[in-house]
């Protein structure tokens, strides 16, 4: 009894920023007359209709049981969009999912997607709990729920995953690891940057790389000629959206260095990521003993900072994709475990200055475009600089590391 009290004492962050956005979007709804308008409560920029994103495999399902291609077709999408994702998503039909079904599998990700922050997260500290609660109520995690997002089941996975595979051992444990990146980067591509993860030290580098081909030639297999249509059907905006391109379109107008109705190249933009990261890297490595007394170590064994690490590679990874949707910022909320859990863990203060940066950054309102810029790219320059800290010292080693490296 004393047990179950405690572990219900430390979800009670989360479970209070949860009934939160429960209790305010039940009354706004009442209140306002519908539920996108009770979504603008939160700053959130909702579409008349919930759930938009879910509607793009929905409809696009209607679509191909039609006979039409989803890929080309833009007619049975209430917004005129065409298809985007892996055509494995389409797959749900042989479950009985149609465009009737949209509000069900919208509803269904929601709870998927509170059901691993409830897991990620735990706290006990005042500090720390206002942190957790602040980031579960933040703007990625409620963008991701209104819109139904399929990154909400990519998280959700990645968050279970992991603390299933930390309850294995030995070769069943890194076969699981590959697995869930395998199977994860089949459903969206960008989480093949968490193959990360599997680098514990200099021997598994051979299986981190055949881990990325096996990822890849599944990719390939599920979505045969479609792939090309997945990327060439993306949308890259800057509304609501953040990354390299966003960034340093943004950086560009704020110094006039293009007119105002201009767009920065994507490959410019892309050249300026790169530089931007390698440059993290060299100052990370230069001033790892600064860098040291605001970040812990990684850990790559225990679930949260497994998670820690995938999330990390795969921001880093979607920044140089260019432009991505602010729901996407969800996976920096595996950071925040991994760092509130730091805190919890150590009593002590080191971990705030991060844990803060990331939470602010995710509660300032999508419209000011140049201060959430400004702080996505201090994001990804600390992101480079630790993740390239904490796996240059892993292949260095020919052994596994200690959960938890000393600090310098």
């Amino acid at each position: 009894m004393k047990k179950l009290i405690t572990i219900l004492s430390r979800k009670m962050p989360a479970t209070a920023a949860l009934a939160t956005i429960v209790l305010t979007l039940g009354l706004g709804t009442v209140i306002r007359g519908s539920l996108p308008s009770a979504w603008r409560i939160f700053r959130i920029p909702a579409l008349a209709t919930t759930f938009s994103d879910t509607m793009t495999v929905t409809n696009s399902i209607d679509c191909l049981l039609s006979g039409q291609d989803p890929y080309v077709v833009r007619s049975f999408d209430p917004f005129q969009r065409v298809y985007n994702y892996p055509p494995i998503w389409l797959d749900l039909r042989y479950l009985g999912i149609t465009g009737r079904s949209t509000n069900l599998l919208g509803v269904f990700m929601a709870l998927l997607l509170a059901s691993s922050l409830l897991l990620l997260f735990s706290a006990t500290r005042l500090g720390s709990g206002l942190i957790v609660f602040l980031a579960i109520i933040s703007g990625p995690v409620l963008f991701a729920m209104e819109r139904g997002n399929i990154d909400q089941i990519l998280f959700a996975l990645l968050v279970f995953g992991f603390f299933i595979i930390e309850r294995t051992h030995g070769s069943a444990r890194t076969f699981l690891e590959c697995s869930l990146i395998v199977v994860l980067t089949i459903l969206k591509i960008f989480p093949i940057a968490a193959v990360v993860v599997l680098l514990k030290n200099r021997q598994r580098l051979l299986l981190a790389a055949l881990t990325v081909v096996v990822s890849v030639a599944a990719l390939l297999v599920t979505c045969g000629q479609d792939l090309p249509k997945v990327f060439a059907n993306t949308p890259r905006v800057t509304l609501a959206s953040f990354g390299g391109y966003t960034f340093f379109d943004a950086i560009s107008h704020a110094i006039h260095v293009l007119p105002i109705a201009s767009k920065i190249n994507p490959r410019i933009a892309l050249i300026g990521s790169l530089v931007l990261a390698l440059l993290s890297v060299i100052a990370g490595l230069k001033y790892r003993t600064h860098l040291d007394k605001f970040l812990p170590s990684l850990d790559f064994y225990r679930a949260r900072g497994c998670i820690a690490v995938s999330c990390l590679a795969i921001y880093v990874f979607v920044f140089f994709g260019g432009a991505n949707f602010n729901y996407r910022l969800i996976f920096l909320l595996g950071v925040v475990g991994y760092l509130v859990e730091d805190m919890e863990q150590t009593k002590t203060s080191r971990s705030l200055l991060p844990a803060v940066a990331i939470v602010f950054f995710c509660l300032i309102p999508f419209r000011h475009v140049l201060l959430r810029e400004v702080l996505d790219g201090l994001i990804f320059c600390v992101a480079c600089a630790w993740l390239s800290t904490q796996l240059f010292d892993r292949i260095k080693a020919r052994s596994d590391l200690p959960a938890f490296l000393p600090v310098s």
